[in-house]
């Protein structure tokens, strides 16, 4: 049976980070929302929140579309994005169109880990702009939207990662989960 693995979770929770690990470690195709809109980003450009939240649509749809092309070669791979439930909605039609088994690995982090992280993030001059699209104004509209964002449905079988600290990414205990998945 064909395998896909959902990242997903907090802003700046290592989501990325994990997801690339993951593809590494099991050499998986990894589809990355991040990238795809950063591509787009820097050859259409964006003015303004109007035009970086149609760059974020326009990701998701290249992302579900490379997502169900690897499906016609029978891929496993990895969907990685802040992906709500409108997202794992789309992604649930593909998989039981092609009858993928699905875990989902949901980080989250306290969310004031999570906002200094941020932070540091938009202070970061080599971090493409197109992922300056919320604008957080203080700790509180930041930790709201966390905990809002948090409400999803996960697909499949779940691991919940706490990602306060990064030592998830090399956890024996969670890489072996995900291997007994793979199998």
């Amino acid at each position: 049976m064909k395998r896909l693995i959902v990242v997903l979770g907090d802003l700046a929770a290592g989501k990325s980070t994990f997801a690339k690990i993951l593809s590494d470690r099991f050499n998986l195709a990894l589809i990355n929302k991040d990238d795809i809109k950063e591509i787009l980003g820097d050859k259409i450009g964006f003015k303004n929140r109007e035009d970086n939240i149609r760059l974020s649509e326009a990701s998701y749809s290249v992302m579900f579309y490379v997502f169900e092309k690897a499906c016609l070669g029978n891929a496993d791979v990895i969907l990685e994005a802040n992906f709500h439930n409108p997202q794992l909605e789309e992604i649930s039609q593909i998989v039981n169109k092609y009858n993928y088994k699905v875990m989902t690995v949901f980080i989250t982090a306290d969310p004031s880990t999570l906002y200094q992280r941020y932070i540091n993030r938009m202070n970061n001059e080599n971090r493409n702009p197109v992922h300056a699209s919320i604008p957080f104004n203080d700790y509180e509209m930041f930790k709201e939207y966390t905990i809002k964002n948090r409400d999803i449905t996960p697909l499949g079988d779940l691991i919940k990662i706490d990602g306060t600290t990064f030592s998830f990414e090399d956890d024996k205990t969670v890489l072996h989960e995900i291997e007994m998945f793979l199998m």
